[in-house]
């Protein structure tokens, strides 16, 4: 991993013969469907669990001091909690606070060309932004209001500065550092598997100055990562207790094939969100390959892709290893994967573009971008799919319109996992998603105490949020006649991850 500062490409060819402002047309059309498509799925995409829980514990009604101890309970650190409750004039739903990843994109792209930018990376940024478009978390995980979206936009300015302050840094300007500082400190403080991710990226570039005998830019990164650690640092400190506790008993699954099989999807994920990209990157390899055999040392841009690579090794054992241990690796973690693998792809398609005619460079360019725009439509159709509690809410209002005296229950029976499990919170979570989403469409629940059964509509019991529950009509009626339900006959309706038990009184 030593790098090789010959083999640096002229700062003056950033898309070598391609106007600047065809290339800039490009990424400003596929940002733009970008962000429509990011603001449609915010706004289509019906909520899931995990969204009502962060809508409850970042409420500006509840105490700041108790709110913070609410979030350091979680696994994951207060940060995007702390981000909600202060754009709490978003609104009032999920929806409208899904919008503050919005907000975030702005800033992560300011920070992705203060970076990329100034430092001759203009054609890796270029390429670099239209494989992060086209990834499935450029959607998916904005359209959601969890801390999974500022994870892969915090990964993303992290890798961009450490690749920017690798090639900057010898100004010996304490603004590079500050800012490097910074974008290490929001990394390393959203999720404990973008820590391990970005840590590793970190530990690997540290590793490459040494071996580099560059004992100042070593000791700078190094400084900046232990400083911008610190936080999180002291969040284990406080919380490994009750994060640990959490964990004891955990829906994921645990195992090394477990976690291997999740990374290896993201992995492949990755590469087939833009063909085009992947293609030309692979090509663009070949070339940095050769051209280092050619000169017996690692050209400069296969050094950094080398040294990426090495770095998300490192941090995937770190996580495969504490699995192991307590299970916790799964797709909806790992987006911090994807940044660190559309850098590797841009240095590739890079040194690529760098090197051909300048016709062919248009027309690779304009295939990554048609690409680009072929996986947001693709990854804003299949987010706006995904199950909701918006399913089964939805069912309800429809059967109510065509019948009017529908009684509509609460069946927590299902939710009991969910209920027992720690933090305290879900026990107020559970009944506030049911409740917010009945507002939503507009019906009422009825008392748990009630019994009453109308004659002419069918009295319904609600559960949602109980993904891959084995259940039958008549296991669920049975407990119900129990209780006092005068049930006669039922019927059950699956609808993404709840159900609907229709029931109708004994004549």
């Amino acid at each position: 991993m030593t790098p090789d500062r010959r083999s640096s490409p002229s700062p003056r060819r950033l898309l070598p013969g391609v106007p600047s402002i065809v290339t800039g047309a490009m990424l400003a059309i596929v940002i733009v469907a970008l962000v429509a498509a990011m603001s449609g799925a915010m706004r289509l995409r019906g909520p899931w669990y995990d969204e009502f829980y962060t809508l409850y514990v970042a409420h500006s009604a509840i105490p700041l001091p108790h709110a913070f101890d609410r979030w350091l309970a979680d696994n994951h650190p207060p940060l995007f909690y702390a981000l909600v409750r202060a754009t709490a004039w978003l609104g009032s739903t999920v929806e409208e606070r899904r919008f503050v990843n919005l907000i975030l994109f702005v800033g992560a792209a300011i920070q992705l060309a203060w970076w990329l930018i100034p430092q001759h990376l203009r054609r890796i940024g270029w390429v670099f932004a239209i494989a992060l478009a086209s990834a499935w978390p450029a959607i998916d995980r904005a359209a959601e209001l969890r801390s999974n979206y500022l994870a892969f936009a915090a990964s993303a300015v992290a890798v961009a500065a450490l690749i920017g302050f690798d090639r900057g840094y010898r100004a010996a300007r304490g603004v590079e550092w500050g800012m490097l500082t910074l974008a290490l400190l929001v990394a390393l403080n959203v999720h404990l598997a973008t820590s391990m991710i970005v840590g590793g990226l970190v530990a690997a570039m540290v590793l490459r100055r040494l071996l580099a005998r560059d004992w100042p830019g070593a000791i700078r990164l190094a400084t900046a990562a232990i400083v911008a650690a610190a936080p999180m640092l002291l969040h284990l400190a406080l919380s490994f207790g009750r994060i640990e506790a959490n964990t004891r008993s955990f829906w994921i699954q645990g195992g090394f094939n477990s976690a291997r099989w999740a990374i290896q999807t993201e992995v492949v994920r990755n590469l087939s969100a833009n063909p085009a990209v992947t293609i030309v990157a692979l090509v663009g390899c070949g070339v940095l390959a050769y051209q280092s055999w050619r000169a017996r040392r690692l050209a400069r841009d296969a050094d950094l892709a080398v040294t990426l690579g090495a770095g998300l090794a490192l941090g995937c054992m770190v996580m495969i290893a504490i699995h192991l241990w307590r299970p916790f690796v799964i797709d909806r973690y790992l987006v911090a994967l994807h940044p660190p693998l559309a850098m590797i792809l841009a240095l590739g398609a890079g040194a690529l573009l760098d090197r051909i005619r300048p016709i062919f460079a248009v027309i690779l360019s304009l295939l990554m971008a048609f690409s680009a725009m072929t996986a947001i439509a693709l990854n804003a159709g299949a987010t706006v799919a995904r199950p909701s509690w918006y399913g089964t809410g939805q069912a309800i209002a429809a059967i109510r319109r065509n019948c009017p005296t529908t009684r509509v229950h609460v069946d927590l029976r299902g939710n009991r996992p969910v209920l027992d499990a720690p933090p305290t919170e879900n026990r107020a979570v559970i009944p506030f998603a049911y409740r917010t989403v009945a507002a939503h469409f507009g019906f009422s629940l009825v008392s748990p105490n009630d019994r009453t059964m109308p004659l002419e509509c069918p009295t319904l019991f609600w559960t949602e949020h109980v993904a891959g529950e084995s259940v039958t009509a008549e296991s669920l009626a049975a407990p119900l006649r129990a209780a006092g339900f005068p049930i006669g006959r039922a019927r059950l309706r699956r609808i993404g991850d709840g159900h609907v038990l229709e029931a109708w009184p004994a004549r």
